[in-house]
């Protein structure tokens, strides 16, 4: 009996090695620590119980749904004038926006779900090489977030094996991770990175939730350019801009009872949809958040008895805690020897509905915010001519493209800025730098092929940033004959064709 019970202990211990060898081969698998990737706002789609699609109703937008209840927009603003009644427009737009996102609207606490809506149940994401990716309800508040990741992060240790673990958080995820920081600290980090991120908010989000609405005649032309293809409509709008006629147009076209219409359906569309979602506010910049309050909440919002009073303090203890003093909580885990970076991307045109929505950026976070404080410039426009250095002159930290002056970052020598690339734009090559950056442990004078100013080539590869001519600009006079011109063109074959 007694040797039958060493085989079996001789048996059960050598199974319980193995085991641990199993482990512990798994944790050597790959040559580096684990990475955790924190994804921006798309991570979980919000759907229909029901929904056997699983069809997302908050992003990506459903941009059919959108456009069809939008389809009668001019009808309404016509009657809505004629009529002089600006609650034509204000039920038409309150409505078109209501369908489209009103079920993802959470409860005045900021957290509790329609009941008619889901999300996909928390995934444990494996993603092999020893990269993890965390995906949560981006609706949700980055502390209650953090939470969450604090829970995942502990999955990581236990299936990875290693306590220590790399951090990279994108765009909203970049909140989360500097929530994280602030709430559980950073002794298991060895490096974070934080790319394209929103985490010091972004110019229109803020000036809407403040009640602000306005359209740069610069921004609404580089921003049509970059979304359509036809270079005729953009050289129309370019001679339009050029002329004064958009600014008119833009300033003049909409009459005031409708202007009203229009703010109040935003206010009202913001207080009872997007301000319910904590990752909102967030994105509102210090400089805006107090008035964005008082705008959306009313002077007693820091009234205890408020309806909204639990979403109010949840955002202000993230604003106060987290977003006002991110500089510090990176300041404190550098000085602790965490390894901290920066990625951000510029040349894309931003979206035309701010006061400052037209300096240069990634198509929504403005390239000042993303890189903690670089100096920029104006969408298609450089530094002034003359300008120079305005710290660490021992260094070169100018962009050959006189856009940008990384002196002035909160890390100079570790925020990468990378050409012609926009927010969302993800390309394979774009992984690759990134991992480059966490596990060779560089600075942007390490290694010459990852200097601090990069560009993304049409073959989608990512090399430094190559000095190009400045194109040329066409003078208004020229415009207006080249448009004659193709009108002249399109009228001749039409006749041709008629013709023939």
């Amino acid at each position: 009996m007694n040797t039958f019970r060493k085989i079996i202990s001789f048996v059960l211990v050598a199974a319980t090695l193995f085991g641990i060898a199993a482990v512990a081969g798994s944790a050597e698998e790959y040559d580096h620590l684990p990475q955790i990737y924190v994804q921006g706002f798309e991570s979980k789609d919000v759907y229909y119980k029901d929904d056997p699609e699983k069809k997302p109703l908050l992003f990506p937008v459903d941009v059919d749904r959108l456009l069809g209840n939008a389809a009668k927009f001019t009808d309404y603003a016509k009657n809505s004038i004629e009529d002089l009644d600006p609650a034509i427009i204000y039920n038409y737009l309150y409505g078109v926006m209501w369908d489209t996102f009103g079920m993802t609207a959470l409860g005045t606490d900021g957290y509790t779900m329609n009941e008619l809506v889901t999300v996909d149940e928390t995934q444990l994401n494996y993603d092999g090489d020893g990269e993890y990716t965390f995906k949560y309800d981006a609706r949700l508040d980055p502390v209650d977030i953090a939470k969450e990741l604090h829970e995942y992060v502990g999955w990581v240790q236990e299936h990875s094996g290693s306590q220590k673990f790399e951090l990279i958080g994108s765009s909203y995820g970049s909140s989360v991770v500097m929530a994280y920081l602030n709430e559980y600290g950073w002794e298991d980090i060895d490096s974070v990175l934080i790319c394209v991120p929103s985490m010091e908010g972004i110019n229109f989000v803020g000036e809407l939730f403040s009640g602000s609405f306005h359209f740069d005649p610069d921004a609404v032309e580089a921003f049509a350019n970059s979304m359509i293809g036809d270079e005729d409509i953009q050289l129309l709008i370019s001679a339009l801009n050029k002329s004064g006629i958009l600014d008119v147009l833009l300033a003049c076209c909409v009459e005031p009872a409708l202007k009203v219409a229009i703010t109040r359906a935003l206010k009202d569309v913001i207080h009872d949809i997007f301000a319910t979602h904590p990752a909102m506010w967030a994105f509102v910049e210090d400089k805006y958040f107090y008035d964005a309050l008082k705008y959306i909440y009313g002077k007693n919002y820091n009234d205890d008895s408020h309806e909204y009073a639990v979403l109010i303090d949840k955002i202000t203890y993230y604003h106060e805690n987290v977003m006002v003093r991110d500089r510090e909580i990176i300041a404190d885990a550098v000085a602790d020897g965490i390894k901290f970076n920066v990625i951000c991307k510029y040349n894309q045109a931003p979206f035309p509905f701010s006061r400052e929505g037209n300096f240069m950026g990634d198509g929504f976070v403005s390239l000042k915010n993303a890189s903690l404080g670089a100096t920029t410039c104006m969408n298609g426009e450089t530094l002034p001519e003359g300008y120079t250095q305005a710290k660490l002159t021992d260094y070169n930290f100018l962009s050959i493209d006189g856009c940008i002056d990384a002196s002035t970052c909160a890390l100079p020598f570790n925020t990468w800025f990378i050409k012609n690339m926009a927010h969302g734009e993800k390309p394979g090559t774009y992984y690759k730098l990134l991992n480059e950056i966490v596990y060779r442990d560089l600075d942007v004078f390490t290694d010459p092929d990852i200097s601090q100013f990069l560009q993304l080539n049409d073959d989608d590869s990512i090399t430094p940033l190559e000095e190009t001519e400045q194109e040329e600009k066409m003078s208004l006079f020229e415009m207006v004959i080249t448009l004659l011109k193709k009108l002249f063109s399109i009228i001749s074959d039409a006749i041709k064709s008629k013709i023939g």
